[in-house]
Order: structure tokens, then sequence, then C-alpha cells
């Protein structure tokens, strides 16, 4: 069975078409205006820049969130998403079990580690195969 072309050689309307996704073009234009010095400034060494992701689940402020990398998951539960809501809506102290990050195909953080300071950085959560660049932190 003969493989379809790549997009690059024949895409949208049979021409050459160059994929990339919103966060990536969004980065070349701030690269593009401010510089890469500029853009590294943001985040971390090993991790320049900025994560863009859905923040959902149980916790009082759902939506888009961006954040530079080094970015703790506890400031993006607490800080950014306002904190573990119960059943009713009403925020806890003590809801905070488990997060799961990287959507379906990612993996799951429990217990204390959910909630310490591990930070938002490219291939932090290997192990678990949960990877910041799928996005979805769920709590």
């Amino acid at each position: 069975m003969r493989k379809p072309p790549f997009p690059a050689q024949s895409g949208l309307w049979g021409k050459p078409t160059i994929i990339n996704n919103v966060e990536t073009l969004a980065h070349a234009v701030r690269i593009i205006n401010e510089g890469a010095e500029q853009f590294r400034k943001l985040g971390t060494a090993a991790s320049p820049g900025t994560k863009t992701f859905a923040l959902t689940g149980h916790v009082a402020n759902t939506g888009l969130v961006e954040v530079p990398f080094g970015t703790t998951l506890r400031d993006v539960v607490f800080a950014i998403g306002g904190g573990i809501t119960d059943r009713r809506g009403k925020i806890t102290r003590d809801g905070f079990k488990a997060v799961q990050i990287g959507g379906p195909s990612g993996g799951w953080r429990k217990g204390p580690v959910a909630g310490s300071g591990a930070r938002c950085k490219r291939r932090s959560y290997a192990r678990s195969n949960a990877v910041w660049e799928s996005e979805g932190p769920i709590a």
C-alpha cells in the first residue's frame, strides 16, 4: 500500500503546506518581536519559555493558563486555579489527592507529590509518562 505524501510536499489544495501548532506560532511571534534572549529569560535554563495548557477538574478557576516553565504544580493548582473544590464547588484544604498531567495520554501524580513543589518543565514527569508538552492538568 502506498503512503500519502507528506504535507510539506503536497498538503492543502495539493500545495506544500507547513503544519505547526498555535503555541509554536505564538512563541515565534514573541521571539521575532522581542528577541530570543528576552524569551530565554522566561522559564528555566533547561526549559526556557512558557507553557500554555487547559486547567480543569476540581479547581475553583478552570480555563486556559500560560505559565513560565519552572512554575510549581502547587502554584498552578492553588495560586492560578484558586484551590481544590469539593463536590459542591466549595474550596477545601484537604481535597488535593492527585493530578493528571498530559490529558488521556498522560500520567498521574498522587498524594504529597501532586501537591508538592514539583515544577512544570520539559520531561519533568517522564517516569510517570506525564509530560507538560501534552497539556491538560486535571486536579
